[in-house]
């Protein structure tokens, strides 16, 4: 009964003496590319993973970055009065909306 089932059916000591002797058969080979693939996909999904994680934290890092921004405006809008004052505000939020923007585009990449 030489069914394919069957003839890849092995002992680790045959297959160590097969791969001793450079002796592979065709269902060794597969065996062999079937392992490689189940590697590679392992690593692919470990690696959507970390920059699944990565745009996780570029997005924090940027909300950091805005957040500080818009305090230093916030105080230097402290320092000046009246219409000059609302201008530096609204620069404030326009950049804080725009960093945003690019925050959540960067995080969809």
């Amino acid at each position: 009964d030489d069914s394919p089932s069957k003839s890849r059916v092995g002992s680790r000591q045959q297959k160590k003496r097969r791969a001793a002797t450079g002796h592979f058969t065709l269902a060794d080979v597969f065996d062999q590319i079937r392992g490689v693939q189940r590697e590679n996909e392992s690593l692919r999904m470990q690696l959507e993973t970390e920059r699944s994680q990565l745009a996780s934290l570029r997005s924090k890092l940027d909300e950091a970055d805005a957040a500080a921004a818009a305090a230093k405006q916030a105080r230097d809008a402290d320092a000046v009065s009246g219409k000059h004052r609302e201008t530096l505000l609204a620069a404030a939020v326009r950049s804080l909306k725009e960093r945003a923007r690019r925050a959540a585009a960067d995080a969809t990449k």
